[in-house]
């Protein structure tokens, strides 16, 4: 809050040089990952890569789930129903 940042106990821990880092992690694994799409486009075609990229979007929601405490509703339970249908 701001009253504590004013008397300066907050400390949010990111100094400017992990910050750098952060940024500098955050673009090289970008570069990969895009360079990993062109080989598997290249190798395999367009529709493998789509499938590739639905497959991850899918895995990382449904870890979100599993590692943070997030209720699941009835949205998304129908959500995973239609998923798992379209495949």
């Amino acid at each position: 809050t701001i009253p504590e940042q004013e008397l300066g106990l907050f400390n949010s821990g990111w100094t400017v040089g992990r910050k750098i880092l952060l940024i500098f992690v955050f673009i090289t694994s970008g570069v990969f990952g895009a360079s990993c799409l062109g080989a598997i486009t290249k190798r395999f075609g367009a529709l493998c890569m789509s499938e590739t990229i639905t497959a991850r979007k899918a895995t990382v929601v449904f870890l979100s789930f599993a590692v943070f405490p997030n209720p699941i509703s009835f949205q998304h339970a129908m959500g995973i129903i239609l998923f798992f249908g379209a495949l």
